[in-house]
């Protein structure tokens, strides 16, 4: 302990030298003049990947002088740039914050409409600004910087088709690796998992062509190697592709130069010294406020429109970052730091509301967000200081982090537990009373409810405890996961179908790379284990998805099992409470009686449009129309035309399982744009038991018309079908009956026969910030969707017994009843044949 107490000395006594050279200690560094600089900005000069919903925020070595927010405003200009063009962009100033009560040392912008553009190159001119002391010194090029893709998007992330490495971080010219590194991968594309097997298709080899034992995390196209052991400084590292290699979502393969995405020799960071930061809450003191944006420090506001406005959203951060230093001599310049995984930041409880109006009746309990992997960061000099000329001038900080988020409660855990990779900081160090300070900025993007791609500025501070010879110990947080609920519960199986994943939360964040040990989790389907290719697993936060391949059946008993292999991020074996036992050892989906029938599926939902086949559409003009569904009376309504906002896909759901290799692109399935003729729309197919999703490569063309066809045999009375040509079929062979109107009897369509193509013309539409929420009607009677109720069945109606002749109504239900008639539907009957009667 001595040896180690000497050791930070010393390095706090070389760090407090090196900054103080460059932004030291504001009342000991010795210098007799200064200049008014631009000190810090976020975005940094060249950063890559900025999230859509960043601000602009500038801090200033001097507190600068503007009447009014205008007068500021007219001296920054924002340019999106593309090609040779650039567009400006109108800016709102949005935050200040002053160090006396005239003068603003740091302000926050953010674009008039609320956004930056997806995959664009920004560029931050700056004009003429004033400071009591000078006119502040600005870049002259102003400040670039470029942001990342659509979070949707298949293809379009970068602007580009092609599926390719766009960064590697460290990439080892600017910021070097180091034996500590944590190897961070960002592609132009979203990753299909199942084309990630760390060992298999992806590999990090030594100089003897020795697999790395490593952990490998994957979300969208952000993907992080991390070693278990700390790489040898001076030897040979690669990282190849090998065998089948890696694919995008979209299908493309990756493209490379030979095999090698990366390879690199690691420096020596030893002998390192641990500064230990304390990471205050702001939550009871508003006097602890960001010096960069203003905002209450370490607090994240959330932005979301299913959990309403920001400031009734804020979780409040707070406990001891241990951080460790490279040895500072060795790297006077980029001084690398790390924070070891292990490392645990507590939040405070929020009360959770939808909409942010109304209460959901809980909260989310303590929401801890740890550090997954390590996070690797520099200390380098300041961007700004041409020839290191201003003395004043803070170090800049970059900090590139993998955490996890985890609530307390299980209801809210259950919605927002997840992994969060490659979350950026850029801020500033500067040693303020003898103690190193770092305020950092940056941008997280949780998903909520998984329905929501939220955002939250984190104004991130973390102050040096002032001993650091008595500094609190790293204590490993050694708690256990333990199973907290899962979606297959009895009480909801009703609720599942075909095509669902099993969902099963834990306390704790869980570790991705024990679910490749044999044995660790294993499903049951009657007395057949499933694995390999006829499984798939992931982990994401707290949260752990199994999915058969070929989706949960009807009719089929499931258990599931844990051996000790699985293990949370800590390392620690998960825990399954006695209660959940017998549950995980029998599960099952509703039973499915047999259908003598063997209906034919239909579409029970489609999105955008209406789902039926139609006649007389017209379309362009002022009295643009969809035309009637055929098989409906003759003064039935005419269907409108509808629209598809730029960043929504198209979405199919099926009443039975599908057959997927039944719906092809260009074949059973085609999206087309109209630009004098009907031209194919590339994109990005995804097909799951009974639902379809389509990601078109580019967004839709606000204004321009566009079609989708799903595709049938053409004939309603028969059930002869080319599946997987011009038809797509179900599971049964039996093709998609797209006609299910009929004005009688006689003219009602075969129970499996087919119809016309469906076409569905609609129009682009401008990105909207509402949330799409898909409803299903579950649990539904007609398991089996054969229009028929099954003895086996459950009956929707049971009777009163308190009153004889009546029926209690099942829960969530609607009743509907006619309170008068008019026009051409004077009765209405559901449940039988035309021509029948079924009044119960």
């Amino acid at each position: 302990m001595k040896t180690k107490n000497i050791l930070q000395t010393l390095t706090a006594a070389l760090l407090a030298a090196l900054l103080a050279a460059c932004g030291g200690d504001e009342q000991t560094a010795t210098f007799n003049w200064k200049t008014a600089e631009l000190a810090y900005s976020y975005p940094y000069q060249g950063q890559q990947e900025v999230p859509l919903a960043a601000p602009v925020v500038l801090h200033f070595s001097e507190p600068v002088k503007f009447a009014e927010d205008d007068d500021l405003l007219e001296e920054l200009t924002l340019w999106q740039v593309v090609g040779e063009e650039e567009t400006e962009i109108a800016l709102v100033l949005e935050a200040r914050h002053d160090e006396n009560e005239q003068h603003p040392v740091s302000v926050v912008l953010r674009p008039e409409n609320g956004k930056l553009a997806p995959a664009t190159n920004h560029r931050l001119e700056l004009g003429t600004i004033s400071s009591e002391l000078s006119e502040v010194g600005v870049p002259p090029e102003g400040v670039s910087f470029r942001t990342r893709g659509e979070p949707d998007s298949a293809r379009s992330r970068m602007g580009d088709d092609a599926f390719f490495v766009s960064r590697i971080l460290p990439d080892g010219n600017e910021f070097q690796v180091l034996d500590f590194s944590t190897l961070r991968v960002q592609f132009s594309q979203p990753v299909e998992r199942d084309s990630l097997r760390y060992g298999e298709t992806l590999s990090l080899l030594d100089k003897n062509d020795a697999l790395v034992e490593a952990r490998a995390y994957l979300k969208g196209h952000y993907l992080t190697i991390a070693p278990n052991e700390e790489l040898e400084p001076g030897r040979e590292y690669r990282l190849v592709q090998e065998g089948e290699g890696l694919r995008s979502v979209g299908g493309d393969t990756l493209v490379i130069n030979g095999d090698q995405l990366a390879g690199f020799t690691p420096r020596d960071t030893r002998p390192r010294a641990t500064m230990v930061q304390e990471a205050r809450s702001s939550e009871d003191d508003d006097t602890l406020v960001s010096r960069l944006t203003g905002a209450l420090i370490n607090a994240v506001p959330v932005t979301a429109v299913l959990l309403g406005e920001p400031e009734d959203n804020t979780s409040f951060q707070s406990g001891d970052v241990f951080a460790e230093l490279a040895h500072v001599p060795t790297f006077p310049d980029a001084t690398p730091l790390r924070v070891p995984r292990g490392n645990l930041l507590k939040g405070s409880s929020l009360e959770v509301k939808v909409a942010g109006e109304v209460p959901a009746g809980f909260e989310s309990g303590d929401i801890s967000v740890d550090f997954i992997n390590d996070a690797v960061g520099y200390m380098i000099p300041n961007d700004f200081n041409r020839n290191r000329a201003n003395k004043n001038m803070p170090r800049h900080v970059r900090l590139i982090m993998d955490i996890a988020m985890t609530a307390e409660n299980p209801e809210a855990n259950a919605a927002l537990s997840q992994d969060l990779l490659h979350v950026e900081l850029a801020g500033i160090a500067k040693v303020r009373d003898g103690r190193m300070e770092i305020d950092a900025v940056g941008v997280v993007e949780p998903e909520v409810l998984g329905l929501e791609t939220a955002s939250g500025l984190l104004s991130f501070n973390m102050k040096a405890h002032e001993d650091q010879k008595n500094t609190p110990p790293f204590i490993l947080d050694e708690t256990a996961p333990e199973l907290q609920s899962w979606t297959m519960v009895p009480e909801h199986q009703d609720k599942a179908r075909p095509g669902d994943p099993i969902i099963l939360n834990f306390t704790r964040p869980l570790d991705p790379a024990s679910l490749e040990q044999d044995g660790a989790v294993t499903l049951w389907r009657n007395d057949t284990v499933l694995s390999g290719e006829d499984l798939r697993m992931r982990v994401d936060g707290a949260s752990l998805v199994v999915e058969p391949r070929e989706g949960l059946r009807h009719n089929v008993d499931y258990e599931l099992e844990f051996s000790e292999d699985m293990k949370g991020a800590n390392g620690v074996p998960v825990i399954i409470p006695e209660e959940f036992l017998p549950q995980l050892s029998d599960f099952s989906l509703p039973d499915h009686p047999d259908d003598v029938s063997q209906r034919s599926p239909i579409v029970t939902t489609l999105y955008p449009g209406f789902p039926c086949p139609t006649t007389g559409a017209s379309l362009g003009g002022s009295n643009e129309h969809h035309g009637r569904c055929i098989g409906g009376a003759s003064g039935d309504d005419l269907l409108p035309v509808t629209s598809l906002p730029r960043n929504r896909p198209i979405s199919v759901h099926f009443s039975r399982d599908m057959d997927p290799d039944s719906i092809r692109m260009n074949e059973s399935f085609r999206v087309e744009h109209f630009d004098g003729a009907w031209e194919p729309v590339d994109g990005w197919l995804q097909v799951r038991a009974r639902k379809m999703t389509f990601h078109p490569d580019k967004p839709w063309k606000e204004g321009e018309l566009y079609r989708y066809v799903l595709g049938s045999n053409g004939d309603r009375f028969s059930s002869v079908a080319d599946c997987g040509g011009s038809a797509m079929c179900s599971t049964d062979g039996l093709p998609l009956q797209t006609r299910v109107l009929a004005q009688s009897a006689g003219a009602a369509p075969d129970p499996q026969g087919g119809g016309p193509d469906m076409v569905i013309n609609f129009r682009g539409a401008s990105v909207t910030e509402a949330v799409f929420q898909e409803a299903r009607n579950l649990p539904t009677f007609d398991v089996n969707a054969d229009f028929i109720l099954q003895d086996e069945e459950r009956k929707p109606l049971e009777e009163d017994p308190d009153n004889p002749g009546s029926f209690l109504p099942p829960s969530n239900s609607t009743e509907l009843g006619i309170t008068s008639t008019s026009g051409l539907l004077l009765s209405a009957q559901v449940g039988c044949p035309p021509g029948e009667s079924c009044p119960e």
